[in-house]
């Protein structure tokens, strides 16, 4: 991921999503949330069986770039919850944050 920029972050579900009552995408780096997405924040596409996480330059901004081994890693989670009682998590996915040169907001 690099900061500073517009992100979609797509993930593909294993079941059907209408039948998901709440659902949350968090994102942490060094043992902090970041970002974390709601239902709300959340594009569904049902007939792929996807959801989809926009993050604007705002949020991706928020990232600390590279500065001790290991400081650059973002981990997400998916935790969500049916209309039929089941809670579920997915497995922590991680990437790397990239600095860009030009900081802020364009």
């Amino acid at each position: 991921m690099i900061r500073g920029t517009t992100q979609v972050h797509t993930f593909f579900m294993p079941f059907d999503l209408s039948n998901i009552r709440d659902i949350y995408v968090t994102y942490v780096q060094n043992e902090q949330e970041i970002i974390e997405k709601s239902i709300e924040d959340i594009s569904f596409e049902y007939q792929r069986k996807a959801i989809s996480v926009e993050l604007s330059q705002y949020d991706t901004l928020l990232f600390h770039p590279y500065t001790l081994p290991g400081s650059d890693i973002v981990s997400i989670q998916i935790r969500l919850n049916t209309f039929d009682g089941r809670t579920m998590a997915s497995h922590i996915m991680r990437t790397r944050v990239y600095d860009v040169l030009k900081q802020g907001v364009i």
